[in-house]
């Protein structure tokens, strides 16, 4: 078939972001190229947070790569990789607040993470609802050390025409 291809550009600015959890801003190219019913999509994004216990602000950056193959004319099968790295700063100031508060959470403080999964999407016919199904293997790293999980999640899109 023949080959089709997007680019774009998101942006995003946050007058008001939660420190630490939210972005000041970011900004995320994309690229998708599809041919019959193969498709590859790569985003990449850098995140600008506020620091809660030092002054100034942290960089996130990360990207997510998804080869998809459409097997019928509502199913399509997925395969993704994705990446988080954190700057020392935001992973340091993410430890002073979590020493702060005696909160103990898997996340905070970890200076990178991936994930490797597989997707299916289900376009259900007559209505304008996809129903999207994933489970992924998840390694953060913090501090030298490794944790690994899973996650699985379940969702619908509504598509506004």
């Amino acid at each position: 078939g023949r080959v089709q291809w997007d680019l774009g550009l998101s942006a995003l600015v946050d007058l008001e972001p939660a420190a630490q959890r939210e972005f000041r801003a970011a900004v995320a190219p994309e690229a998708s190229v599809r041919a019959g019913a193969l498709r590859v999509d790569v985003t990449g994004y850098l995140g600008l947070s506020e620091r809660t216990q030092q002054a100034g602000f942290g960089l996130t950056w990360g990207a997510l790569a998804e080869v998809g193959v459409t097997l019928a004319q509502r199913v399509t099968l997925a395969a993704r990789y994705a990446v988080v790295l954190r700057d020392a700063a935001l992973v340091d100031d993410a430890r002073r607040a979590v020493a702060q508060s005696q909160v103990a959470t898997r996340r905070v403080g970890a200076e990178e993470e991936h994930e490797v999964g597989a997707a299916v999407d289900l376009r259900l016919p007559g209505v304008p609802v996809s129903a999207n199904a994933d489970v992924s293997w998840l390694r953060s790293a913090a501090a030298g050390r490794y944790t690994d999980g899973a996650r699985v999640r379940v969702q619908a899109q509504l598509a506004w025409p």
